[in-house]
Parts: C-alpha cells; structure tokens; sequence
C-alpha cells in the first residue's frame, strides 16, 4: 500500500490526471490486433517480448473490441470508481495499420463509451507522417498521448535488443509528435543487459533535451519463452533484486524534470510468465519503500536538475559523489551514521574509537588472530570502526590474514567516517579513502570486501563462516531492520561454532532475540563498553561477562525485552515497529509490566 497522507517524492501518475482532468481517471486497455512490425519482418522481434505483446491481462487474442471496450468499463466503473475514461491501446504496436484502418477501428472503439482521452503506445519506427496528422486530429475532441518505446539511448544496447531501430529514430518521433501538439511520453527499461549507471545517467541526460510530457520506467523483467529467457538460464544475464532497482530508479528519477508525471515505476508480469526477478516485496511494498527511501535521503524527482534554459532543455546538475561500481549493491534501508553515546569530558571520535577497541577486546581479536586466519563478518559497516580498527590490529609481519566481509548500507557513510576520524593519515584512514572508490581492498595484512545494500538481503551473498561478527548499530531502536529475531537468527548460521557477536548495543529486545535464535548471551567489558553492550555465542564458556540472574529474569518478563520480528526479512521499520507494539499492548494486557531502567541506561 502507498503511504498516504505525504507527498510522493516524485511526480506520481494519479495525482498529476486528477489535477488535469479534475477526477479520478481509467485507462480502459483495448487491443486493436495489429500485431508488431519488427516481428513481422524478423520472426523474432525484441529479446524480452513475450507472446502476448503487453496485452492487459483480462484480454484475451481476438477478443471482439466491442467486448474489450465493455468489459474494461466495467472493470474501470465498478472496481475502480473510475469518474472519466481513458481509451488505452498498449498491446504490441498500435499504430502498426494503414491510417485507414487505424482511423476506423479507434473510431468504433471511441464511439463505445465516453472517452476522454486516447493513449497509444507504439514504436518510434512505426509512426509515419500521415499516421502522426490523424492523431492530431483527435485533438479536437480528446486529450492525445503516445506512449513511445525508446527503453535507451545506447545505441549498442537497442542492437542487442535486436529493437530494430536506434536513438535517432526516437528522438525523430518525439520532435515530431510534439510539434503536432500530442503528449509523448517515453517508455524506458533500467537494468538492460550490458548498461550501467554511466547509460542509465546518459539516457536520462539525453531524454531532458527531448520535448518529452511524461516517462514510464520499467524494470527488467525475464518473461518465458523469449530469446532474453534462454539467455537468463544460460547466465548470460543478471536482473536486479527490489532493492538495487530501487537505487538506480531513485537515481534515474533525480535526473529527470519534475514536471513529468511517472506512469509506472515497476513492471507487471503476470507471475505464471515471470522467470526474474522474483521479489519479495509486492508491487505496493516497494513503491512505499521507494517513496520512504527517498524522503529520508532527501531526494526528489529533478533534484538533480538545474533550472530550465532555452528550448526547454534541462542541464543535469553535478550529483553527489557515491562509490564506483556501488550500483549493483547499493543500499536499501538507508542507515544515517549514528551518535554514539558519550560520556562527559570525552570528545565524539574519542568515544567512537573507545567503542571500537572495546568490541574487538570482547571478541578476544588479538588472541584469535594469533591462532590464525580469521574472518570479521562487519553487519552494518560505517556505523562504527570496528572492522577498520581491526585492520590495525593485526600483528606486524603475521602469517595470519584477516578477511573482512562488511555488510553497509550506503557507500556515502565512507566518506562522512573519514570526517569524523581524525587521523585519517593512518591505516584505517588510507582503506577508507581506497573502499570510497572500490569495493575490495587487499593489503599484507588480509583483504576487505563491502557489499552495499539492505544486510536482509545482501547476507544471502555471503559464502562460508566467520569467526567474529561485529554489529556496529549502537542503537537499535534506529536500526530494526537489523535487530529482528529472523535477522539474528540468519546470522547465527553464519557463525562458527567457537565464534561471537559482539555489539555495541546492549538493549533488553538485542538479548532477547539473541537468547531465543539460540545464542548464549553476556555482556562486553563496561569499562570498555557504555552500557555493557552485547556478546553471543554458540558456546557458554566464552562469556567473559554473563548476564546476571536479574538481567536474565528480565529477559523472560518485561515489555522492553519483547524482540522485534522481521519474519521475510522484507517489513519496513514502521511494519516492524507496529508488530512489536502490537505484541507489547497484548502482553500489557496479561500483566507484563515495562521495565524502565536495567543497566543505568533509559530503554
């Protein structure tokens, strides 16, 4: 469900038809038959088209258009509420016919019902000039859009699509359909195989200088029985989770004119066709997702643009620097560098290399890297120093290696750490300047591997065990995505059976969904660690600090310890939340009381 109640952060399609037509608007899908020229000629067509061309799913092939027009109203009136209608002719090219032809079958389709405006969708090769004056005329009585399919500007990718025409033909169109007065939106696909950000920044550069009205943006979708599908089975292509499409789409949307209405943000296959991507998230989750990432980053649609010049081009505005090659992995929950907790008379850095020492002290780091190569699982890297401390830890000329795998959110935290850390002249200081535009760096003393990106999903990419877990959040009230019972569990399958988690947090629902995924669990030194903190492990014996029997029995019986659930590891922090305050009202009613304070700090 969209969140409501605040503005989108880009131009959403609903609202921008009610302020234009003054009501709630439906596009009622109509197939005219026409088939696709680029087929005809090839036998082939686009590598990622299936059989049914776009065709609505409540059609069906050679369905009668009197039938299409009444059972799209239908739906349109009764479903939807629908005030006014759109006439909407999407599946394959609709302007592939003789203009005669064309004109007679839109004409009996507007004679149907009360339409208010026509949208056709079609190729930019498939638009002749008498085919472009017959829309216009049109106008006179309906509002008109064409819908054109450009999905790039690279011209090597449109070759490897096998589309059949290039970018010139699709600029050609636009300018041509434009000067007679019709809306063009253009169509276009992130995640094409071969693109990257550099083409998915270009093809938005180029579509701002276009006399463009609108945009449609679709993700890559692996649909069966197509050249695109053999070649998804043959690992010749890669498609994107929710969450990297989500940060090249928040990117993408940055660099395109606000004005713009955004027809669609994702793509919609019916699920017995889809190959790839199978998300978690539904349609809805993700769009609440996008809107939610993009407030708390502060972004919106054309932030990224300059003001209008001359003509109407738009000038792209330098973007803030992320890390190179960051686009596959970026993040999803976006996590702000936390403030650590400080104590009086102790400065910020002081306090957050305190806290970094004292966690690697609680994980006997030293001692184990004596014993040989140790791998450092960093959850939430760039929240703390811990991973990077370590790096320092390393005794001079050892045998030893130290692999660090860091699960980060955003690779902007990189460089807000080299801020805030002042001797940026030693090692750590120097790693991080190299993980700023890379993500792996080895040196005599190990490597360091980031993956950017939601840790929920991108854990799932991490191969092996490793003896130490570090969790950097300091406050998990911040960061529950990070602390559910389903999160922690995972984690624990990730760690040997001699290693620990250790972590700077030490709140009662940290211990608890700790405790019930299956770890022991005590506390870091105090002197070290405001609070305590945290340490888990596999094994009783390597807790230095155990919890004592009143901070167990807390566990057991008080509202504060109630753990946060994540059960797909797809909720958003307000899901998480209010299933937590849903539990802790339930409980509140069987007489559990809160706890307010346990190891002298308010919870």
């Amino acid at each position: 469900m969209r969140e409501t109640g605040q503005e989108l952060p880009y131009t959403d399609y609903g609202p921008f038809l009610r302020r234009r037509y003054g009501k709630s608007m439906y596009r009622v899908p109509v197939d005219l038959g026409f088939g696709c020229p680029h087929r005809d000629q090839t036998g082939k067509g686009c590598i990622y088209c299936g059989d049914d061309g776009s065709r609505a799913m409540h059609l069906r092939a050679g369905m009668p258009i009197r039938e299409q027009v009444e059972a799209g109203v239908l739906l349109a009136r009764e479903r939807y509420g629908a005030d006014g209608l759109m006439a909407y002719f999407q599946a394959f090219t609709s302007t592939h016919a003789p203009v005669e032809r064309l004109r007679a079958l839109v004409g009996e389709v507007l004679s149907l019902a009360p339409f208010e405006v026509v949208i056709v969708a079609t190729r930019p090769d498939c638009l002749p000039p008498e085919t472009i004056h017959y829309l216009a005329s049109l106008k006179k009585t309906h509002d008109v859009w064409v819908e054109l399919g450009v999905q790039t500007a690279n011209n090597e990718t449109l070759k490897r699509l096998h589309r059949g025409h290039d970018f010139a033909c699709s600029e050609k169109a636009v300018r041509s359909l434009a000067a007679e007065g019709i809306s063009v939106a253009a169509h276009v696909i992130l995640g094409l195989p071969g693109e990257t950000r550099a083409d998915f920044r270009a093809t938005a550069t180029a579509l701002q200088q276009l006399p463009l009205a609108g945009i449609k943006i679709h993700n890559l979708h692996v649909v069966r029985d197509t050249v695109l599908a053999e070649m998804w089975k043959h690992q010749e292509v890669r498609v994107w989770d929710e969450h990297e499409y989500g940060e090249a789409l928040m990117d993408f949307l940055r660099r395109i004119p606000a004005a713009w209405p955004v027809m669609r943000l994702v793509s919609d296959t019916p699920k017995d066709h889809l190959l790839a991507p199978l998300w978690w998230m539904d349609k809805s989750q993700f769009l609440e997702y996008l809107a939610k990432q993009m407030r708390e980053r502060g972004w919106k649609q054309g932030d990224l643009l300059d003001d209008k010049g001359s003509d109407g081009a738009v000038a792209p505005r330098r973007a803030r620097a992320v890390a190179a090659n960051a686009i596959h992995d970026q993040t999803a929950i976006w996590l702000p560098p936390p403030k650590p907790v400080t104590r009086p008379g102790v400065a910020l850095p002081q306090e957050v290399d305190l806290i970094a020492r004292g966690l690697l002290e609680a994980a006997q780091f030293q001692a184990r890297m004596e014993k040989g190569n140790l791998v450092l699982l960093d959850i939430g890297f760039g929240l703390g120093w811990g991973a990077l401390t370590a790096v320092e830890q390393v005794p001079d000329k050892s045998s030893n290696h130290l692999r660090i795998i860091g699960l980060g959110t955003e690779a902007s935290v990189l460089s807000e750490m080299r801020e805030q850390m002042p001797d940026s002249t030693r090692l750590r200081g120097r790693l991080m300047t190299m993980l700023e535009s890379t993500r792996e760096v080895q040196g005599n003393w190990g490597s360091v591997k980031l993956y950017w990106g939601d840790p929920r999903r991108t854990l799932f990419r991490i191969r092996g065990r490793a003896q130490v877990i570090l969790f950097e959040a300091h406050h998990i009230d911040k960061h529950v995505e990070l602390c559910s019972y389903d999160f922690l569990r995972r984690l624990g399958m990730l760690l040997t059976p001699d290693g620990v988690l250790v972590a700077a947090a030490g709140s009662t629902a940290l211990r608890n969904a700790l405790t019930r995924a299956g770890f022991y669990v005590g506390k870091c030194d105090p002197d070290l660690i405001p609070g305590g903190g945290t340490v888990a492990a596999h094994q009783e014996s390597l807790l230095r600090f155990p919890l004592t029997s009143r901070e167990q029995r807390i566990l057991k019986r008080s509202l504060s310890a109630v753990p946060y659930r994540d059960p797909r590891l797809i909720w958003t922090r307000k899901q998480i939340l209010q299933h937590r305050e849903a539990v802790v009202r339930r409980l509140r009613g069987r007489g559990w009381q809160r706890r307010i304070k346990f190891w002298g700090n308010a919870e």
